[in-house]
């Protein structure tokens, strides 16, 4: 065999070699990891897009100014224009914000069939999910997709049973298989809520992970390449009194990443169902989970109470908006997502040693092509000496690349079923 220079990738890096690809979880530790390879705990709000398009799309400069929100989960419909959510994406990049779509339409809802129909719709958007540069700003790098909102009735999560598990792991499948490996994220069953301090979460969240980790071409029973989060929705089943909000923290420290995708101070208009929100931010606070209030502006009559902002630019506060913005460990803690700190991200971590394996590259150093050969499938991502990625494919057999680069140095990161390397390649 050829002897090549390797960047091996230490475990306790986290997968270094995958920078400036997008998000990525650590299914160790459950934090969430930008492009860059720092943690990132969003701290932001909703933004109702798909009702009121023009509001929520010129507010963002205003939300992060007034705001401070490091991350809008921004509703989406399947009727929503691509251009109209595509846009609010694009301005939140430019605003230092990230953006995380979720499509509405099957809230509630138990087919199975229809939650697919959800992977198949953003699936079908995987050009714009993988676009580096569009419209000035880099999608791949900062964003995240929920997969659907609140999929899974009350009694779907008191059932106990698989059809969560096999209907999320269905539904993730095509948008893995048309390239998408940013983070998805997850909605817990019953109205995002579940039961019994997320019974289900807990019990099936590690069978979803494993099935998301062999979608990105990881070894069979590992939950190492899966970059699944998931999220709870705090309303009524976590009121005061009910169930305990401290399990976020047993859930994350299992290797379960997970975040507070939803939650209010009340959920009835008679006080029958008292949250508390406080507990709900000193807790995501301790713990390092990420949180998302609900929400903007817009709320229909019956729980017009959740309107955080007086006017969409929230320059003027509800007492609901006050608590989750100015208060403590509210909006205005946030730290923005290092991977906006510049256009690229610096590797510098890596560790070189001489080793033989079966897949290789050569000649390297090289004069117009090298050839990667390997007996088995495999996956490839080049990259330039920041980590900004230049190219990604698969290949089975051989493949020629290199005929476009300019001479210098490159690092490429060569995946098959049972191993992932990185290696130096040198253009001359």
């Amino acid at each position: 065999m050829k002897k090549i220079y390797l960047f091996l990738i230490s475990v306790c890096l986290f997968h270094a070699s995958l920078l400036a690809q997008g998000f990525k979880t650590n299914n160790t530790n459950g934090n969430l990891i930008d492009a860059c390879g720092n943690n990132f705990i969003m701290k932001g709000i909703n933004v109702p897009l798909a009702w009121f398009v023009s509001n929520v799309n010129n507010s963002i400069p205003a939300l992060k100014t007034n705001t401070k929100s490091n991350c809008l989960r921004i509703v989406v419909n399947l009727s929503t224009p691509d251009n109209d959510w595509q846009t609010t994406v694009v301005n939140c990049i430019k605003n230092k914000i990230v953006p995380m779509v979720e499509v509405h339409d099957v809230t509630g809802n138990t087919d199975p069939a229809r939650l697919k129909a959800m992977g198949d719709f953003w699936a079908k958007k995987s050009s714009f999910f993988n676009n580096t540069n569009f419209n000035g700003v880099n999608i791949k790098k900062h964003i995240l997709i929920n997969l659907a909102n609140e999929w899974g009735t009350w009694q779907t999560a008191t059932n106990k049973n698989t059809i969560w598990r096999d209907a999320v792991i269905n539904a993730i499948k095509p948008m893995r298989t048309a390239g998408i490996t940013t983070t998805i994220v997850v909605d817990a069953v019953g109205y995002g809520q579940d039961i019994d301090e997320a019974w289900n979460l807990r019990t099936y969240g590690k069978d979803i992970q494993r099935a998301d980790n062999l979608n990105l071409g990881g070894p069979a029973n590992s939950t190492v390449n899966s970059n699944i989060l998931f999220s709870i929705h705090m309303y009524c089943e976590w009121k005061k009194g009910g169930d305990n909000i401290g399990i976020i923290n047993t859930i994350k420290s299992s290797g379960l990443p997970v975040i507070v995708g939803e939650f209010g101070y009340q959920h009835a208009t008679d006080g029958s169902c008292d949250i508390d929100e406080q507990l709900i931010l000193n807790t995501c606070q301790n713990g390092g989970i990420g949180w998302l209030a609900w929400s903007q502006k817009g709320n229909s009559s019956d729980v017009a109470f959740l309107d955080l902002c007086i006017d969409w630019n929230c320059t003027q506060l509800s007492g609901w908006g006050n608590t989750v913005i100015n208060g403590t460990n509210g909006t205005k803690t946030a730290v923005e997502c290092a991977a906006f700190t510049s256009n690229s991200c610096t590797i510098t971590s890596l560790k070189e040693e001489e080793i033989s394996e079966d897949v290789v590259c050569f000649p390297n150093p090289f004069n117009n092509t090298f050839l990667i050969e390997s007996p088995s499938p495999f996956q490839y991502t080049l990259y330039d000496m920041t980590g900004i990625e230049i190219e990604s494919g698969k290949g089975n057999g051989s493949q020629s690349l290199g005929g476009n680069l300019s001479s210098g140095s490159y690092m490429i990161r060569l995946q098959t079923n049972s191993k992932s390397k990185v290696v130096k390649i040198q253009k001359n």
